[in-house]
């Protein structure tokens, strides 16, 4: 069936009708309904509010703990590397008159 595009002689269903049904049934939304007595849904929807906060709170305390873990491992390594680079930066031989150079700590 190609009446989304075109139209043919012996198509079941023609473009304008394809679109019209399309048109109908791609506005509807699926839902799930819970049918239930007020007292159950007002049970539920406290439930899931409790919820929610506890799976906040505990994402928050996942995340906090993974950025510090990360945070520390780059200070670290800022550490390591800066080291390294003061020991390369650190003048030592000897001069052309042949006189020793100090290193300055």
């Amino acid at each position: 069936m190609r009446a989304w595009c075109h139209d043919h002689k012996f198509d079941a269903i023609s473009q304008k009708d394809y679109y019209s049904l399309f048109g109908t049934l791609y506005g509807a939304r699926p839902t799930q309904r819970a049918i239930d007595a007020p007292a159950v849904l007002t049970k539920n929807k406290v439930e899931l509010s409790t919820l929610k906060k506890q799976i906040r709170a505990k994402l928050a305390d996942v995340w906090v703990n993974s950025t510090t873990a990360t945070n520390e491992a780059l200070l670290e390594q800022a550490r390591v590397t800066m080291n390294r680079s003061r020991k390369l930066l650190i003048p030592t031989g000897v001069r052309s008159d042949g006189t020793l150079v100090e290193a300055l700590a």
